[in-house]
């Protein structure tokens, strides 16, 4: 196990300081590539976070246009109604003016014909 041990050290030290900057740079590089994996983990995960609550808000926000539109629609049939309503209203206004008038006259004659004369 010795021998093992100083024949690696002997070969690490065949290379010298450019074996130990390469030895370096494959460790960087890999603690590089080690974070990258991470932080495009955690990007995937958020994003799939914010996929998810855009969606709710999509489906929030298109319910609540939809009961807009219901309400809309709901007063705008009011107001035709309202509008129909007062137009035939103001269309039977002289007919009936006209059966008031006709009947207060009326009612003024019989008035005057039932006193008893004096």
């Amino acid at each position: 196990m010795l021998a093992l041990q100083t024949e690696s050290l002997s070969k690490f030290s065949e290379y010298g300081l450019p074996g130990l900057i390469i030895l370096t740079l494959i460790i960087a590089v890999g603690y590089l590539f080690k974070v990258v994996h991470d932080y495009s983990k955690s990007d995937r995960q958020r994003a799939d976070h914010f996929g998810e609550a855009f969606m709710t808000i999509s489906k929030d926000q298109n319910e609540t246009n939809r009961k807009i539109v219901d309400v809309t629609e709901k007063i705008a049939e009011q107001n035709k109604n309202y509008h129909d309503d007062t137009t035939r209203r103001l269309e039977e206004m002289p007919e009936k003016i006209i059966k008031e008038f006709e009947y207060r006259q009326l009612r003024q004659v019989q008035q005057n014909n039932t006193t008893p004369a004096p």
